[in-house]
């Protein structure tokens, strides 16, 4: 979802990926935390198939020594391709 519209992203996985590392990074910002400051990442694909596409983005947004991640694959509401929760520690 667009945060600054409300609406719903449609697209592949790559867009709908980006939107989504999008949307937490400017949560993180707003509360004075950074994708730096990210311990554990959960995500949940509609297709484990997307796996590749979905990590070329991840890796966009994370870098070396990454967070810890979980990936399972889930039926997702609407026309979502992706969930992502992330767990950020605060200094």
């Amino acid at each position: 979802m667009d945060l600054h519209t409300g609406k719903f992203i449609e697209g592949d996985i790559a867009t709908q990926s980006k939107q989504v590392f999008e949307n937490i990074k400017m949560i993180l910002e707003a509360c004075g935390s950074s994708m730096a400051d990210v311990v554990k990442v959960v995500v949940y694909l509609t297709d484990l198939d997307d796996f590749a596409v979905f990590n070329e983005v991840y890796r966009q947004y994370f870098k070396d020594p990454f967070p810890v991640r979980t990936l399972v694959g889930a039926k997702l509401l609407f026309t979502f391709n992706v969930e992502i929760d992330v767990i950020a520690r605060a200094d």
